[in-house]
């Protein structure tokens, strides 16, 4: 089937006109989102192959049960420490074109004791319980670690979502990120915004702030919510949209949005340990509060009785 030029061109209108509407993706945004969603998966098969020891599992949370139990049947502290290095040179030795993760930290040098820290990338439905009908890219977060006498996994907790939304306008609103690996790169600089805000409590605990950070071309924006994970709850940073330079923004999101990408620069180009920085900055606070915003997913978990967000 051809397309006449006079139907091409209304295509190309009205995709330029829903680019301008807050609620609406463009045809061309909507592909993006649905191409990265499939990227994430792809990546997802090889890295849990490379996580899991045995080679066997095909998805992140699989893959991550089973170096835990691998992890809590070894009996000596070097021997956890090889796993888990082992572990961890797997992953590193995939090429990047294949990464759908990211080792935060890894701890290395002492044959009693380590921290393996890892950020892995799936493509489902919202954490939240409720936002079923919501999908995006979530990073969860796992961390092993192992002294002389102690051992403990704590994983596959969420550490912040991007929804479909949010991916389609990055391809909508700034060129630069309009390729699966600039895409990937931004959520990269979306766990490590979110690993720096969760140490202090003001922001992800105590009052639950709005959170912005910006990157190249515009501001990635959301709110910190409460995720309940085992017997408790864990700070989630829910990112809503990316705001381009054609929004009036309010001037306290603009500033917070500079300190925390100020942050990122310094664990992602001057490679500091993330947990410095976020102590760091908590104990400076760092990042300046700000009032979050009404929308439809805190609309949606205020409706139901008894849940904080």
């Amino acid at each position: 089937m051809t397309y006449s030029p006079i139907f091409k061109y209304w295509e190309w209108t009205i995709d330029a006109v829903m680019r301008q509407l807050p609620g609406k993706l463009s045809t061309e945004a909507r592909i993006y989102a649905k191409n990265l969603a499939y990227e994430i998966a792809r990546r997802e098969r090889i890295g849990a192959l490379a996580l899991d020891p045995d080679g066997k599992t095909t998805t992140w949370r699989d893959a991550q049960v089973a170096l835990r139990h691998a992890f809590l049947n070894e009996g000596s502290p070097p021997r956890r420490v090889k796993l888990l290095d082992d572990a961890a040179k797997r992953l590193e030795r995939l090429p990047h074109s294949d990464r759908g993760f990211r080792i935060a930290l890894f701890l290395e040098g002492n044959r009693q004791a380590t921290v393996f820290d890892l950020r892995m990338l799936v493509h489902g439905s919202h954490p939240l319980e409720g936002l079923d009908h919501e999908s995006g890219i979530t990073a969860l977060c796992v961390t092993f670690t192992t002294t002389r006498s102690k051992r403990h996994v704590f994983g596959a907790a969420p550490s912040v979502y991007l929804s479909d939304h949010t991916i389609g306008r990055l391809r909508e609103r700034v060129e630069q990120w309009s390729t699966n690996e600039a895409g990937l790169a931004a959520l990269h600089i979306a766990t490590v915004a979110a690993d720096l805000a969760r140490p202090d409590h003001r922001l992800s605990f105590s009052q639950m702030s709005s959170l912005s950070c910006a990157i190249e071309g515009g501001i990635l924006t959301g709110a910190m919510r409460r995720s309940s994970f085992e017997d408790g709850a864990l700070p989630l940073w829910d990112v809503r949209t990316l705001l381009d330079n054609d929004f009036k923004l309010d001037p306290a999101t603009v500033e917070q949005a500079s300190q925390v990408a100020e942050l990122v620069t310094r664990v992602l180009v001057g490679g500091e340990n993330w947990m410095t920085v976020g102590l760091q900055s908590r104990n400076s606070d760092a990042i300046d509060f700000v009032e979050p915003r009404e929308d439809h997913v805190t609309a949606t978990l205020r409706a139901r009785k008894g849940l904080k967000n």
